[in-house]
């Protein structure tokens, strides 16, 4: 840990300004080293949300023969929803990695680099607009 550095005492300050009643901030990926790296980390949907799917090699779907996939048929679940991780990130982080690719504006928790968003809205995006662009391919 670096002389000085509390990431304890970072993390309560950037708490507050990272979370306003029922929202919270969320990190913009757009024009940032992490929209770059989207074949490690998944298509990006938007500016504010990543999918990433998985898959076994050799296989054309990662819950081929599994129980999981099984099920989602039975169900009636696309087996993409079972294999697939819908990802917001929020617009701060109190740890400072060494080897962490978030650019540093999208770890200060400052509303220029991000968006305000509530649970809610978030839900809202995932079971409508990442699911029809999922099963529109």
């Amino acid at each position: 840990m670096a002389k000085g550095f509390d990431p304890i005492e970072l993390g309560e300050k950037l708490r507050k300004k990272l979370i306003k009643g029922d929202k919270v901030m969320l990190a913009n990926f757009g024009k940032t080293l992490q929209a770059k790296d989207s074949f490690r980390a998944g298509k990006i949907e938007s500016d504010y949300f990543r999918i990433k799917k998985y898959r076994k090699p050799g296989k054309k779907d990662y819950f081929e023969g599994e129980p999981a996939g099984i099920a989602s048929v039975k169900l009636g679940i696309f087996k993409e929803e079972c294999n697939t991780v819908f990802l917001a990130q929020v617009n701060a982080c109190n740890l400072r990695c060494w080897y962490c690719y978030v650019d540093e504006k999208n770890l200060q928790a400052n509303p220029v680099y991000g968006k305000w968003i509530t649970a809610d809205e978030m839900l809202y995006y995932f079971l409508t607009v990442s699911r029809l662009t999922q099963h529109a391919k």
